[in-house]
């Protein structure tokens, strides 16, 4: 097949190639995503090159966040952070309660404890700390560390809740005060989210001190057929869908060291199934027009539903250890390091 210098989309209309928002090369349009609320409507467009796709055009997404906060206990996919900021605090250990809870704050905590050995007295900083569960964990763990938040909503909650861990600041303005003043440095699925994450990336660069090291977590389209246009967040709430190769891209332009983290450990602990969906036919808005909460089913786990009384039974964990590996390639491989989040660690060098 001839391959045209622009791009046919599922309505005929002809959509020219546009250069890659991450790496600059050719992206080609791939799909129309229906956004957080309707009518919205986004340009999907990939980059064979960095293997990342985003979405266009790029809009304020203020009205959006706002709806998703002021319904955050019933919004699919957020709810959960409220269960976090409240449960966290009931835990004998809060830290190994939120690594226990999903891969995107398993990653980070591994990280410190296992590949990087992190002494506790190291400056850390969790940049985009949000509701504040995981600062919280860190410091109750012992470890040196404060939250930066741009949200003073977000930063009076949390310190109301647990204490003053908290600054309340934009990562650009903070990170030209705080040059070179942290070791570490911690962001849980922010950059995904970012109009411009390579600048942001260069902000985090500055407040590392020499071999210091940012470790960060985001949705992973590595995990996904090929085929697949999108499967995160719709925009404008995500703007990207990282790969391995397009952190691998970051990592050389900023002339930083890079290592993925394993998930191998925790999938092994918490065996879990994938069924990939067709998002794109069912869609993925999540308010109308008018701002009400529209619910959909969009899970992405399929839990097996199991007597508890079966679960103690030797043969039953062998069996679903089997099912998990065998099943089919839509679901996770145990002893795979991929997952559906990526957790990367860049050191400045």
């Amino acid at each position: 097949m001839k391959l045209d210098s622009s791009f046919e989309n599922q309505n005929n209309i002809k959509l020219k190639p546009s250069s890659c928002l991450w790496c600059g090369k050719t992206a080609f349009f791939k799909t129309k995503q229906k956004g957080y609320q309707e009518p919205d409507l986004f340009d999907i467009f990939h980059c064979q090159s960095c293997n990342t796709s985003f979405s266009m055009p790029r809009v304020n997404s203020d009205g959006v966040y706002e709806l998703i906060y002021q319904n955050a206990q019933n919004v699919r996919g957020y709810s959960r952070y409220l269960k976090y900021q409240n449960e966290v605090i009931k835990q004998s250990n809060p830290l190994k309660f939120i690594a226990n809870s999903e891969p995107s704050y398993w990653g980070p905590v591994y990280a410190l404890q296992h590949i990087l050995m992190t002494d506790k007295k190291a400056r850390i900083l969790e940049v985009g700390s949000g509701l504040g569960y995981l600062t919280y964990s860190l410091k109750n763990d012992g470890y040196n560390v404060q939250g930066l938040e741009i949200s003073k909503e977000a930063v009076n909650g949390a310190k109301e809740k647990y204490g003053d861990l908290y600054i309340c600041d934009d990562l650009y303005n903070f990170a030209e005060k705080n040059i070179e003043s942290y070791d570490v440095v911690i962001m849980t699925e922010v950059i995904e989210h970012l109009s411009d994450p390579k600048e942001f990336i260069q902000s985090i660069k500055k407040l590392l001190i020499q071999q210091g090291v940012c470790i960060f977590t985001t949705p992973n389209k590595s995990f996904y057929p090929k085929d697949v246009a999108w499967y995160s967040d719709a925009p404008p709430v995500h703007c990207w869908w990282f790969s391995e190769d397009s952190i691998k891209y970051i990592a050389d332009l900023y002339k930083m060291e890079l290592k993925f983290i394993d998930f191998a450990k925790y999938y092994k602990k918490f065996p879990q199934l994938y069924k990939i969906k067709d998002i794109e036919s069912e869609g993925q808005s999540v308010f109308d027009c008018h701002g009400n909460l529209i619910v959909h089913d969009i899970d992405k786990k399929i839990k097996l539903r199991t007597p508890k009384w079966i679960k103690r039974i030797r043969i039953y964990n062998l069996l679903k250890d089997f099912l998990i590996q065998k099943i089919n390639v839509n679901i996770y491989k145990k002893g795979d390091m991929q997952s559906n989040v990526i957790c990367a660690i860049l050191t400045k060098r």
